[in-house]
């Protein structure tokens, strides 16, 4: 059978954490109940076994994602090359790279006491013990000129990369992402990269922009990107992890910027603003107070909620757009869908009733709005 165990605080005998009972002569699968969107392994913890039986033994099993470069258990764990036995020492292990499988023991053979308290700390390690070397950026002068991604002259192989492809952007580079270039293993930023004001899209299992040069640029404050410009990641469970040493696991599918990142997308006039009216549930209509949108047929809206319950916050698609009357000066929003919950706008009186009294005509009284707020979800900068 199973047994999900939930994370507590303050539990009767020992701290924050997981506890559950253990019969010795078992094996035991243990996993964590990580998001789906995690593509990382739990790399550490601290356990304990507590009034262990002299002479009795469990052995613990644990599936990973990824194989690491090393476990820690303790000390004096002793790897065997093969799965353990009861009958073998404590802290015995055996790590199958096949299956991504660790089994190790845990026994109180040999502590001559009747009753036994076993702690470990349990370390997956990503780095050899000499530690992960750090990416060789180069050195060299920076070339005054700027080279072209579609251009196969200017790079080192002749050729333009070609789908899976790892691509390095060398420090002494200065390179414009002038086309789309097809799915990409790693891109390795160590110069400058910078995005061309284009329909781009950029797909790669990772992106490492590392160096005291690195830079990759997409727009900047004088020169936005204006088209449509998207960055992809892709990855699985089981791609490799970007490591640049124990304290910096960047991840599988990841960004990891230790250089310069400027992204600066199409300027919006207006971003966030306020129902004018409420909107109720099975209606399609929003009606908006402010300043005049610039929003646009097929754009993505977020609707926030106005009562307890903030999952019924939604989002929404735009279907036109069209002048609001006098009430609703930022335009009147029609929806391709109607909306599942009512958003309501509620007049009401605001001041300091126990020092003033509820009085209408009190100057300390004055009139405001609690009103749904409204937002403009689409950007055409974009990294997925």
């Amino acid at each position: 059978g199973s047994t999900l165990i939930p994370w507590r605080h303050y539990r009767l005998t020992h701290m924050d954490g997981y506890m559950s009972t253990l019969m010795t002569g078992y094996q035991y699968n243990m996993t964590w109940q990580l998001p789906a969107k995690d593509l990382q392994d739990v790399t550490s913890f601290r356990a304990g076994i507590f009034n262990m039986q002299q002479n009795t033994s469990v052995l613990m099993k644990m599936q990973f994602k990824t194989a690491p470069d090393h476990f820690h258990i303790g000390s004096n764990e002793i790897d065997l090359g093969r799965p353990p036995l009861y009958t073998d020492f404590h802290r015995s292990w055996h790590f199958d790279n096949t299956s991504n499988e660790l089994t190790y023991l845990l026994s109180s053979r040999g502590s001559g006491s009747k009753f036994t308290d076993l702690n470990y700390k349990f370390v997956k390690d990503p780095c050899p013990v000499t530690g992960c070397p750090l990416p060789n950026v180069g050195k060299g002068a920076i070339e005054n000129r700027y080279r072209q991604w579609s251009n196969a002259n200017d790079w080192l192989t002749g050729r333009v990369p070609v789908e899976g492809a790892d691509v390095t952007i060398l420090s002494t580079w200065k390179m414009i992402l002038d086309t789309t270039p097809p799915p990409l293993g790693q891109i390795n930023i160590y110069g400058r990269l910078e995005v061309a004001n284009a329909d781009i899209n950029l797909t790669a299992s990772n992106i490492l922009v590392f160096g005291n040069r690195a830079k990759l640029i997409v727009g900047n404050s004088t020169s936005r990107i204006t088209k449509d410009v998207t960055i992809t990641l892709t990855g699985t469970p089981t791609s490799p992890v970007l490591v640049l040493s124990r304290t910096m696991v960047v991840g599988a599918k990841a960004l990891g910027v230790f250089g310069q990142l400027s992204i600066f997308g199409e300027q919006r006039s207006v971003m966030w603003t306020r129902l004018a009216k409420s909107a109720l549930k099975n209606t399609s209509k929003l009606f908006l107070a402010g300043s005049r949108v610039d929003w646009r047929v097929g754009e993505k809206l977020v609707v926030t909620a106005s009562g307890y319950d903030h999952t019924e916050s939604e989002v929404v698609t735009i279907a036109a757009v069209s002048n609001g009357d006098g009430t609703s000066p930022g335009g009147e929003i029609t929806l391709t869908a109607p909306l599942q919950h009512s958003h309501r706008v509620h007049p009401f009186l605001a001041g300091s009733e126990a020092k003033h009294g509820y009085q209408e005509s009190n100057p300390w009284w004055k009139n405001a709005v609690m009103a749904p707020e409204v937002g403009l979800l689409s950007r055409n900068v974009r990294i997925v």
